[in-house]
């Protein structure tokens, strides 16, 4: 670990404390805004919203990813857009009950997609990590991700091959 002059700890601190007197503010704020007649959706964006806004500044600043490398904010941009995926396919599900949104093989083809997609992001940020600093558990985590990558393409082929079996009925029920 490097040594720091007095200056830059003295930096570091200030700037911590500016973060938390903003994260004391902010929850503040969202403590506050339980008390405002808002529609219940309204209240909610403007909580998530805050929360959100609180969650990025302790990445950012506490867990230090303001000075990591690209690579780290794509697998941050993949991990955002998986859960929101997966937050908004039973979202939309529920707030269209009844009525339907896409049957059961298109949403199977789709999540295996997103998964393939999902996955050969992290395959390539963990290429790049390796190749600009070669370490064993940066090998490994290559290995991993080639390897999950390649069987979820096996896996969607398989399901491709089934659903062509099956014919018409979408929602057919079939073993995998």
């Amino acid at each position: 670990m490097e040594a720091q002059s007095p200056a830059d700890v003295q930096k570091r601190v200030r700037n911590a404390l500016r973060v938390f007197v903003v994260l004391l503010c902010l929850t503040l704020i969202s403590a506050g805004s339980s008390a405002l007649r808002v529609p219940v959706l309204a209240a909610l964006v403007i909580t998530l919203g805050i929360a959100a806004f609180k969650g990025s500044l302790v990445a950012m600043h506490f867990m230090h990813l303001i000075s990591e490398s690209p690579v780290i904010y794509l697998l941050l941009v993949l991990a955002l857009l998986a859960v929101a995926v997966l937050l908004l396919l039973p979202a939309a599900d529920i707030w269209l009950r009844g009525r339907r949104l896409m049957s059961l093989k298109s949403f199977h083809l789709f999540f295996i997609g997103a998964s393939i997609l999902l996955s050969l992001g992290c395959l390539y940020a963990s290429v790049q990590t390796f190749m600009s600093e070669p370490a064993g558990i940066h090998l490994t985590s290559v290995v991993l991700a080639a390897g999950f990558s390649a069987v979820l393409v096996a896996y969607a082929l398989r399901a491709a091959r089934r659903f062509r079996k099956m014919g018409g009925s979408p929602d057919h029920k079939a073993t995998f």
